[in-house]
């Protein structure tokens, strides 16, 4: 559990292991909108998967606000990273703002009880 606390204060909201797709399915399930469609074309996601992590996780976060998800999930311009190349780059795939700082709230809130 403290190893798992440490991760999540110190990964950036969003920037963990394809955590960019993980946590909207559970949004979309918290929202009320039922279990995503798989057929949903030109989306990356992880619709796919098994629901059952993503049904635990909406209802840990069914209470809270989360429609700033937005202000958490700007794309970061210069980010220029390429698998395995040993470049300098920019390696946040999203701009992190005062929008995750402690305390936390909203989407970064819910994200970090996923997370947990």
């Amino acid at each position: 559990m403290v190893l798992g606390v440490i991760y999540s204060q110190s990964t950036p909201v969003l920037e963990g292991p394809d955590e960019m797709w993980h946590y909207p399915y559970v949004k979309h399930i918290a929202d009320g909108k039922g279990l995503p469609r798989q057929s949903e074309e030109g989306v990356k996601s992880e619709y796919h998967q098994p629901p059952l992590y993503y049904a635990i996780g909406a209802l840990a976060t069914l209470p809270l606000y989360t429609d700033d998800l937005e202000a958490v999930s700007m794309s970061n311009p210069y980010w220029g990273y390429r698998a395995r190349a040993p470049e300098p780059d920019n390696k946040a795939i999203f701009l992190h703002t005062e929008h995750e700082a402690w305390p936390y709230r909203g989407a970064t809130l819910a994200i970090h009880v996923v997370r947990w």
